[in-house]
């Protein structure tokens, strides 16, 4: 079968992070908006998106990354860039690890707790970080997120119908703070059981930082955490947000 990237795919502009005899690896599974690839030897990921619906949240990703770049906030050092406008290139160091949520699957019932505990942990001090210039938010957050929902009706899972009724019952502001907006737990890598970074930055910005906890913590109905780990993730946190307020951030999922 035909791997999703190969070197001689990479724009000439970018060939010199590919040295002689490097060859490409690749995660376990694909996002659904790009093609992201490893440099063997090395610690170096290309990242590639193709789909024209997908192309800004590649080149936001950057601009998020370069405003992270002295931030205590672990994430992936921009590198270099390639915008082609018919597919965009990103550029990135690799961090170590694995995502989070395929070590909560592996694991025994006492690693799955530690890791949701160190999820908590993590989440809380990304949400304490002091806010990078440039990534503020120009408008309400729940304002924003649903005005991009709405530009978002021709592709997404979500219905005019189900906009609108979250409009009615969307949840009172809170202060903004540093938030992911797309933190599932594939996105927070760990190894040795420790948090070693956030990835996927595209939705990187000020906001509520309800919508973090409320997709870390969704596994689908089928999958959905028992109490000791919630309690861990939570006592770890030192919040718990309302649970109406984390379905909602949930239901808005889908417009994205």
């Amino acid at each position: 079968m035909k791997p999703p990237m190969q070197i001689d795919e990479v724009p000439q502009a970018l060939r010199r992070w590919t040295p002689v005899a490097s060859e490409l690896a690749f995660p376990e599974e694909q996002g659904w908006t790009s093609t992201v690839a490893f440099v063997e030897p090395g610690e170096i990921v290309f990242k590639r998106c193709t789909d024209p619906r997908y192309c800004d949240w590649l080149r936001r990703e950057r601009e998020v990354l370069e405003a992270l770049a002295d931030s205590p906030v672990a994430v992936p050092r921009a590198l270099d860039f390639h915008d082609s406008e018919a597919e965009v290139w990103l550029v990135m160091t690799r961090l170590p690890g694995d995502s989070c949520s395929h070590a909560i699957y592996r694991g025994d019932s006492r690693t799955r707790e530690k890791l949701y505990a160190a999820a908590g942990e993590a989440i809380r001090q990304l949400h304490q970080a002091p806010v990078a210039t440039g990534l503020a938010t120009p408008r309400p957050f729940v304002e924003h997120k649903l005005e991009a929902a709405e530009r978002n009706l021709a592709w997404c899972d979500g219905t005019p119908e189900k906009l609108e009724s979250m409009r009615t019952r969307a949840p009172e502001p809170v202060p903004d703070r540093l938030v992911h907006a797309d933190l599932n737990l594939d996105n927070l890598l760990v190894h040795d059981g420790k948090v070693t970074g956030f990835i996927d930055w595209a939705g990187g910005a000020t906001g509520d930082p309800r919508i973090d906890v409320a997709l870390a913590l969704d596994f689908g109905a089928e999958d959905e955490p028992e109490p000791v780990l919630l309690e861990a993730f939570f006592e770890a946190y030192g919040e718990r947000p309302e649970p109406d307020v984390l379905r909602w951030y949930r239901e808005l999922y889908e417009f994205f």
